[in-house]
């Protein structure tokens, strides 16, 4: 680059990419801070984890104890943006 593109490209300085006011940020720009095929490992696996921890909650019998007066609400948990197939886990009930 050198500095064609920018002043001191070598220097770590995230706040060149802001607008002038720096208020908005152009996210095309910041991609290479956590985006795309440079997406840090730790993202790639919330989705198996959502999953399980939604297959081991709709596996679970929830019961009112006996005697107790107040009336039990079915809730349930959805996945956003789900993608069916793109999961690589196996999650066995008894």
């Amino acid at each position: 680059m050198g500095g064609k593109v920018c002043e001191h490209p070598e220097e770590w300085r995230p706040e060149r990419f802001l607008d002038k006011n720096n208020d908005n940020v152009d996210l095309y720009k910041m991609m290479a801070f956590g985006g795309g095929n440079r997406l840090y490992a730790g993202a790639l696996q919330t989705m198996p984890i959502s999953c399980m921890s939604t297959d081991l909650y709709k596996s679970l019998s929830l019961n009112t104890m006996m005697g107790w007066k107040e009336k039990l609400i079915r809730k349930y948990l959805r996945l956003k943006n789900f993608i069916p197939g793109g999961i690589g886990y196996s999650f066995k009930t008894q």
